[in-house]
């Protein structure tokens, strides 16, 4: 439970920051030169999902997704291929997985790039405190 509190709190700042817009959603499938390149994709919502599932509470849930962010995403994610996080090491490297991702398919200059560099800052500031806290 302790990781859905901390993962929770990490999710809702990062999807009510601006910087992060261009990691919420999956990138579509018909984006071949992307799915080309990075074998591995993640982005915020696949978090979401793995991060309730880790709790097997999607059978509880509603048929419709509540929150703002599976509702965008529903059409690139089947949530019943999604598996749970064992613990935060595996939240964190999803969260390092983005920027990796990120930074690897957009060039420097490419405002994505510098998106992703303040998408770490901003999600590594956040695991910080909570493991202080």
């Amino acid at each position: 439970m302790e990781l859905v509190r901390v993962g929770t709190m990490i999710l809702d700042t990062l999807l009510s920051d601006p910087i992060c817009s261009n990691f919420v959603n999956r990138v579509p499938p018909s984006l071949t030169v992307y799915h080309s390149v990075i074998k591995n994709p993640m982005d915020l919502t696949t978090i979401e999902a793995k991060l309730w599932k880790g709790l097997d509470v999607h059978q509880t849930l509603p048929s419709e997704p509540s929150t703002p962010a599976l509702t965008d995403a529903t059409d690139h994610l089947n949530l019943s291929a999604v598996e749970g996080y064992k613990g935060l090491q595996d939240f964190e490297n999803d969260l390092r997985l983005i920027f990796q991702n990120a930074v690897h398919f957009n060039s420097p200059s490419d405002p994505v790039h510098k998106h992703a560099q303040a998408f770490k800052i901003l999600y590594t500031a956040l695991l910080n405190t909570c493991r202080e806290g």
